[in-house]
Parts: structure tokens; sequence; C-alpha cells
């Protein structure tokens, strides 16, 4: 397993190097942030540049190459100006799952507020439902775990609108949630121990994460 803070002081102090005055943040989200890393968990580090070029992702590539289980890096890359017109229905979740390690994210985001968080929980439990309503009628279970695994964000950002507070993982949000959405999160959290469960009778699970997410889209938050 990868020591997370050794690995991202080494990609850095690399970057760094690399770009130095024109690198302005280096930061990590995703399960390793979280500490729900498992041995097939990427590395999620998110860079901002300056200004991002072709030669600038060229240069990042052979650095991410050299790192250990470089195969495992994933993540984000953007320049300054592209992160002030993000938009902002996405920047919540990502401000918040990310730690910094180079540099402060909140200076290169723009002011969001809560219709943008809104917005956002709005846009991933319709993007859900869709995918949902897709891949019953086109596609295979397998898709059903990712729907499961990205109900927990809006999850999230549903929690924080309801009760002002940003839970930043799984396993602190689960008992704080009640209902259908505490049985959501244990289902995605559970998911391989009940694997065999929920490929006997996937209509449940569809059922149900189709009438969270038509709750979700219809809540006046």
């Amino acid at each position: 397993m990868i020591i997370k803070n050794e690995w991202m002081k080494s990609l850095s102090e690399k970057l760094k190097i690399n770009f130095g005055e024109r690198l302005s943040f280096v930061g990590l989200q995703g399960s390793y942030q979280r500490n729900e890393a498992t041995e097939d968990s990427d590395i999620d580090a998110v860079v901002i540049l300056k200004s991002l070029t072709l030669d600038d992702l060229e240069q990042y590539k052979d650095i991410v190459s050299s790192m250990p289980e470089c195969k495992k890096s994933c993540g984000f890359i953007s320049g300054e100006k592209e992160m002030k017109n993000w938009p902002k229905h996405e920047l919540f979740q990502f401000k918040n799952d990310t730690r910094s390690y180079y540099g402060d994210l909140d200076e290169l985001l723009p002011k969001i507020d809560r219709m943008d968080i809104i917005n956002g929980v709005q846009v991933g439990a319709s993007n859900l439902y869709h995918f949902c309503c897709h891949n019953y009628v086109h596609g295979e279970m397998q898709a059903l775990k990712e729907i499961y695994k990205g109900a927990f964000f809006v999850l999230q950002s549903a929690y924080f609108l309801r009760n002002n507070i940003y839970v930043g993982n799984k396993e602190k949000l689960l008992p704080l949630l009640d209902g259908i959405e505490q049985d959501i999160l244990s289902i995605s959290q559970n998911w391989f121990s009940i694997e065999d469960k929920i490929s006997t009778n996937p209509n449940e699970y569809f059922k149900l994460i189709l009438q969270w997410c038509s709750g979700i889209m219809t809540e006046e938050f």
C-alpha cells in the first residue's frame, strides 16, 4: 500500500523542481485523502499551474511515470484561469475533498455559494438517475456498483445542505444518515461482501437507487 504522505511529498518536490514559480497548487483527493484506500485504489493528485500547455502535460506525464506505483496515479491537472472559470456546481466537492500539500486552493477558486451546492446535488442525482435507467435497460450489474459508489458524493453534499456540516468520509457519514440514504451508503460500503446477494436480485437495488435519486432531484433544499 502506498504511504500517501511520502508519495505526495515526493511528487510535490519533483513538481517544484520542474515548474518552479509556475506551480500554484498540489493536493490529494479521493479515497487516499479520505483514508478509505484499498490495494486497488487510485492516487488522485491535484495539480494546478499558473497556465497549462501540452508541453506541461508531457512534463507532468514524465514526472508521474517516475513515481512509485505510477500506474495507480490518476487525478486532475489544470491552469489557474480554467479553475477560476470552472462550473461552480462541481467545485464544492472538489474543494472539500482536496487536502493541500503545496499552495492554497481557496485562492484559486471562485466563491461558491449555497445555490452552487444545490445545483451540484441536483446535477449529480440526475446523472445517477440517467445512468441507472440506461444501465437497467442496456447495461450490466457492474454499472450498478459505480452508481452506488457515486451516490456517496451526492449524499455528502445533501447532508451539508440540510445540516451545514461537511462530513469527510463514508464511515463518519453513515451513522448520521437514516432510512433509504443510510441503506444506500451501507450497500456502497459493503458491496463486495454482499455482491452475491445483489447479483441474485439486482432489480431491488436498481429500484432503491432510482427512488432515492428521484427524491433528491425534487427536494427543496
